[in-house]
């Protein structure tokens, strides 16, 4: 892939389109967080182990506006 174009298009008459592509900089460290991000994948499919998976039971709680303003009682 030589360049990356963000198409802005209105979603209202005229329905006016523009393209825009992120300077050198901003480029170079877009690469490079998507190399790091695929070093990452490969890693992950070689010991297929998932970060962002949990591997015990985790709690969780209701919202605390959940506790609040009901007249229902279980």
């Amino acid at each position: 892939m030589k360049h990356f174009i963000f198409l802005a298009c209105e979603d209202t008459p005229p329905y006016v389109c523009q393209p825009y592509y992120l300077d050198p900089m901003a480029e170079q460290r877009g690469m490079g967080l998507r190399r790091r991000r695929m070093r990452i994948q490969a890693e992950c499919l070689r010991t297929d182990r998932w970060p962002g998976y949990a591997t015990s039971f985790r709690q969780i709680s209701l919202p605390s506006y959940a506790y609040y303003g009901t007249d229902e009682v279980a």
